[in-house]
This record gives C-alpha cells, sequence and structure tokens, in this order.
C-alpha cells in the first residue's frame, strides 16, 4: 500500500472534476510556537491556483508567503500549526497529512524549488548524486537508472557539460547553476504542481531571466502548475498570470496580472507597485537635476583612470578601467557577478590596493598598496551590502552610530548629541536606539548602517548593493532616504548594483563592466534608452516588464 493513495492518472482525474483548481486554499490559520505564545503568521487567507497556470504570491516580508508555500509543500517546521482551513491539492485535503504521507506525494505530484540553493544542497555531496537520489525517492528506481535520469535532467535544465558538473560539489558552481541544479532535483518525480520560493532573489538580472525563461519553458513543456512566489513585484507582474496581495497573513486583493497592475483596488496594492522601480522610471529625476544644480561647477569627486587588478593566477578582475564621477552625482557601477563592481568599490574606498592606474579621491591619489586602511574617512565612507554582518551585534545602535567618533576621542556628550541627530535624520526614533542590530529589520539594520556611514560627515558614500536583500516597500524607503540625505549633506554617490531597473531609476550616470572591462560609460537614460554596446543591450533587456 502507498503511503498515499494517489497517482498521476487520479490527480489528473481530479482536477478535471474540480474545475481545473490544482490548489485551493480556503481560511487558512497558521501559527508558530515560540517563547512568548504563538503567533500567527496566515490568518483567514484563502485563493486558489488552476491547473497549469503561473499563480504568484507577492508581500513584504512577515507577509505570508513563504508560510502559504510550505504548507502547500508540507515543509512547515515542527512548531507550526495549522489552526483551521483547508489546503487541497486537485480537490483532496492534504493539511493533516503525515510526514510519511507527504513522502508519498512529493515527486510525482508536487516539486519545491527552495530560495538558498547553498543553504537546501548538501555541500559533501556532489550534485549529481543529490538529483540521483531525488530520482530514486520519487520513480523506485535502481541507482544506475536514476543517475542516468539525473545526467538527462541536468541536460535538460541548461547545465553544460553535464556530465563533468554533476560530479561538481555545490560550492563549485556559480548560483544561476546551483538553481537548475535545484529545479532539476525539483522535477525529478515529474510533478504536477512546481511551487519556486523566491528562485531568482539573488542572481544577477541576466542570470534571473536565463533561469525563469527555463522555468517557464519548463512549464509549458510539463504542463506544469506553478506557484511563484517572490518579493519583486516586476517579475511578478512580467511572468504571472494571476497574482495574490498579501499583508500581515491576510490576503488584500487577488486578480489577473494586468487588473492588479493597470489598476489595483486596494490602497496597499497601489503602494506597493508605486514603488516598483521598474514602474516609475522617472520618480527622482526632477530631485536628481535639482540636486546637480545645486552642486555649483560639478568637481570631480572620484577619478579612476586605467585601474587594473588581479587576483589569482593573473586573472585580471579588474582591467584598464577609467570613469569619473562629479561632485553631487549618482554614479552606478553595474554588471553580471565577476564583472569587477565591488573590486572597484573597494579600491576606491582604499580597502584595497591594486596593480596599475590612478585613483584619485576628492583630489587625493590612493597608493597602489594601502599603507592604511580608508586614510580619509571623514572623507569618504563605504555601506555594504549585509548590514547585519558589518554592524557588531554586541553594541546597542547609538553606540554602533556613534563608535567612529569615541575612536576618535570625542567627548561622550557630542558623541551621544551627533548620533541622535544623525538616527533621528535617518528616521529612526530614541525607541530604537537602545536595541542590538538583532532586534531590527532589514531595513532600520541599513539606517543605522548609514547614519554610522555619515557620522564622520564624509563627502562621498559608496554604496554596495545596499537594498539588494530589501522588499520593495522598504527598498523605495532606504532609497527615498538616501536621495534626501543626499541633498541635506550635499553628498555624492558611487552606486554598485545589480537591480537594473533601479538604477536606471535613481542614477546620473552610469559605467557598465563586463568581466572587469568597461564596456559602455554616460548619461544613464541615454544609455538605458539607445544601449550602444550588445552586452548593455542584453542587461537592459533583461530588466523584467511588467504587463498592465
Amino acid at each position: 500500500m502507498t503511503p498515499f493513495p494517489w497517482t498521476r492518472h487520479e490527480a489528473g482525474a481530479f482536477s478535471k472534476a474540480r474545475q481545473d483548481l490544482a490548489i485551493e486554499i480556503d481560511g487558512l490559520r497558521l501559527s508558530y510556537a515560540s517563547r512568548g505564545g504563538r503567533a500567527t503568521a496566515v490568518a483567514d487567507a484563502g485563493f486558489s491556483v488552476r491547473t497549469g497556470e503561473t499563480l504568484a504570491l507577492v508581500g513584504e516580508s512577515g507577509s505570508g508567503k513563504s508560510s502559504i508555500a510550505s504548507a502547500v509543500g508540507g515543509l512547515l517546521p515542527d512548531n507550526a500549526t495549522v489552526e483551521s482551513g483547508a489546503i487541497r491539492l486537485f480537490g483532496r485535503d492534504v493539511s493533516k497529512l503525515s510526514e510519511r504521507q507527504w513522502r508519498g506525494l512529493r515527486g510525482p505530484v508536487l516539486g519545491y524549488v527552495p530560495q538558498d540553493p547553498l543553504g537546501s544542497l548538501d555541500p559533501l555531496m556532489r550534485v549529481g548524486d543529490q538529483i540521483a537520489e531525488s530520482v530514486a525517492h520519487a520513480r523506485d528506481v535502481d541507482n544506475v537508472e536514476a543517475r542516468a535520469h539525473a545526467l538527462q535532467l541536468l541536460d535538460h535544465v541548461g547545465i553544460a557539460d553535464a556530465r563533468n558538473k554533476s560530479r561538481a560539489y555545490p560550492h563549485e558552481l556559480s548560483g544561476g547553476q546551483l538553481q537548475r541544479v535545484l529545479i532539476a532535483s525539483a522535477l525529478a518525480g515529474r510533478p504536477e504542481v512546481l511551487i519556486a520560493d523566491e528562485p531568482t532573489s539573488a542572481l544577477d538580472v541576466t542570470v534571473q531571466k536565463r533561469i525563469l525563461d527555463l522555468l517557464f519553458g519548463l512549464q509549458q513543456e510539463f504542463s506544469l502548475t506553478l506557484l511563484l512566489i517572490t518579493h519583486d513585484l516586476s517579475l511578478a507582474g512580467e511572468r504571472a498570470d494571476r497574482i495574490v496581495v498579501l499583508r500581515g497573513g491576510r490576503v488584500i486583493e487577488t486578480g489577473e496580472t494586468e487588473q492588479i497592475v493597470g489598476s489595483p483596488r486596494a490602497a496597499y496594492t497601489r503602494q506597493l507597485f508605486a514603488d516598483v522601480p521598474a514602474l516609475n522610471p522617472d520618480k527622482y529625476a526632477r530631485g536628481a537635476e535639482r540636486a546637480r544644480d545645486g552642486g555649483g561647477d560639478a568637481d570631480v569627486a572620484i577619478s579612476v583612470s586605467g585601474l587594473s587588478k588581479s587576483f589569482r593566477r593573473g586573472v585580471p578582475a579588474v582591467d584598464d578601467v577609467s570613469f569619473e564621477v562629479a561632485s553631487g552625482e549618482i554614479h552606478a557601477l553595474v554588471g553580471e557577478s565577476g564583472s569587477g563592481k565591488t573590486t572597484i568599490a573597494r579600491i576606491a574606498s582604499g580597502l584595497t590596493g591594486f596593480d596599475s592606474g590612478s585613483v584619485t579621491v576628492l583630489g587625493d591619489e590612493r597608493p597602489t598598496v594601502p599603507a592604511v586602511v580608508n586614510p580619509a574617512p571623514d572623507r569618504l565612507q563605504m555601506v555594504y551590502q549585509n548590514p547585519l554582518s558589518a554592524l557588531d551585534p554586541r553594541f546597542p545602535v547609538a553606540k554602533l552610530v556613534g563608535e567612529p567618533l569615541a575612536i576618535r576621542g570625542t567627548p561622550r556628550r557630542e558623541i551621544a548629541q551627533r548620533s541622535g541627530e544623525l538616527l533621528s535624520a535617518v528616521g529612526l526614533s530614541q525607541d530604537f536606539w537602545d536595541r542590538r542590530a538583532s532586534q531590527l529589520s532589514g531595513g532600520q539594520r541599513q539606517r543605522v548602517a548609514i547614519a554610522r556611514a555619515l557620522i564622520l560627515s564624509p563627502e562621498i558614500l559608496v554604496l554596495d548593493e545596499p537594498t539588494s536583500a530589501l522588499d520593495v516597500t522598504v527598498q523605495s524607503q532606504i532609497v527615498e532616504l538616501l536621495h534626501e540625505l543626499r541633498e541635506l549633506y550635499r553628498l555624492t554617490f558611487l552606486f554598485i548594483s545589480h537591480d537594473l531597473s533601479l538604477v536606471r531609476q535613481i542614477a546620473d550616470s552610469v559605467t557598465v563592466l563586463d568581466r572587469g572591462r568597461v564596456v559602455e560609460s554616460g548619461d544613464v537614460r541615454s544609455v538605458f534608452a539607445a544601449p550602444a554596446n550588445d552586452y548593455t543591450r542584453a542587461l537592459v533587456d533583461a530588466i523584467p516588464k511588467p504587463r498592465s
């Protein structure tokens, strides 16, 4: 007797009997146990997914997206409880299944693509063996046949040289390759339904496009039903047939994609899509013009000429790069992973040396081998991608922000006054000043990092992917804050990002990098409107374009 009495034939029959509904969520209430009691994550949620369609669940962090996806996939943690409501797959209620029953369901009926490839794959096991294990479980075949199917799957999802790549360990593959491995594993049992939980959140825009093209190509080929969980609303607007908007565990709005994007009914949905850079490319145009007009004679803040830097085996990470950043402007460095963006940012910040060329910051030339890290912190500061790893977890917020002044021996009263001024300027009230970084949200941590960077009154901020891990609404708040601070303190920004739609929205000028070399540079609107280089054109074409 099988653990779950359900065959692919039965699933198809049930789907027809249920008016082509593959997934039904009906009055779902879900909570998690914690030391403080039970916390409700999903409250009275309801929606359905038609067989063969793509439905996107969107909303901010904490909206319940991943909780619902985990419930549909039978992957809720032990401290989670479905308190009421139903979760139906092809008409069968699966909300109370045991783990043993779920094992019979995963594979032939349902596949799951998790968000974090490295965290989801066994680091000590070759990727081919991991896929073969999924095949053997889902199809009840021996190891030899499972390995043969695993190679076919790797080839099918576009892994070049599948036989050799199957012998690789996860850390030896790129992010895009790892995502393809997860998709291959999810397809091992030829499922009817595929759940993709933030499948492209950490990928460059071009890699993201390739992974999405792959997913939707496979959907057509295998007639898959796709439940897509994403905080990228432009992606949902481009790829989904229908969208469900969640907030605080409740469904705020649901409908066809064109209606949700073009004429949303709920005020919350309208605000969400107003914050999407791809839908509002000119949001900051006038503010940027005012900042430039007020900047005087636009002196050069950063000058990079013929810059080259190699790491291992003499392979250049940066190769003969030149560009200039005018005082008061936002200059963006864009390109795929490995293009040299962060290396250039670290060199400009005085955090690492270089082989040849010249880098001048506010008239001071950087030495090829820095004698000290960031020799002029009162002139330039860097804001890192991950504020949690950049902030000391032992210190309260006020001390974190004031620490650079304390190192200089500034009197405590002056430190407290200056820290308070900056924390207020970045929108953090006194209620937050005694908290640790771990007690803050992602957006709040980034505000603390920005306040700390400004404590020494620098003229330049180097911003390395400062919003990449944030929801669209929080991202918009941070970008608004940066624009306000730019005008208030007359700052210059060197902005590193893989989010091309955000760069198009906020930057004045842009330098496009490909494998360490400059392929195009100029005014951001001119470059994005009529790219002269094929690589730039591919980057711009990969920006999601929501339907409306």
